[in-house]
């Protein structure tokens, strides 16, 4: 008998890429210097690079610069990396209109409804109800 499980679990069909961190510009330092010169990012640990899950196209939010529209902090959208992922089935949400934030916050808050990425994915079939 084994110690791990023998379940086959299904592979995922999505792949990560491997970019470069959008946050420091790849040079896995402080994008600000604030603490020191030997700081590291803190958006990609100091490897310079950010795994992402393909597809993906540069964020709204940070418009690709990785940081916080008006604060010296990563992007609370994409974590730093420019970039997010988005589903090729997914379309242009219907709140923000792909601009990845809401249109009437006066705060530049992320859109509710899409997280701050500008897509959804609208479910194709409707929910089934569960009778009892």
């Amino acid at each position: 008998m084994s110690k791990h499980n023998d379940a086959v679990r299904p592979q995922s069909k999505q792949v990560r890429s491997k970019i470069k961190c959008a946050y420091c510009n790849g040079s896995g330092r402080d994008r600000w210097d604030l603490m020191s010169p030997l700081s590291t990012c803190s958006a990609c640990g100091g490897r310079g690079y950010q795994h992402i899950t393909a597809p993906y196209r540069r964020c709204p939010r940070c418009n690709g610069t990785g940081a916080h529209p008006h604060l010296r902090m990563t992007c609370t959208t994409c974590g730093g990396a420019g970039s997010v992922h988005v589903p090729a089935e997914a379309t242009l949400c219907p709140v923000c209109g792909g601009a990845g934030v809401h249109p009437k916050n006066e705060l530049h808050l992320a859109c509710t409804r899409c997280g701050g990425v500008g897509y959804v994915v609208i479910p194709t079939e409707p929910a089934q109800e569960v009778v009892s």
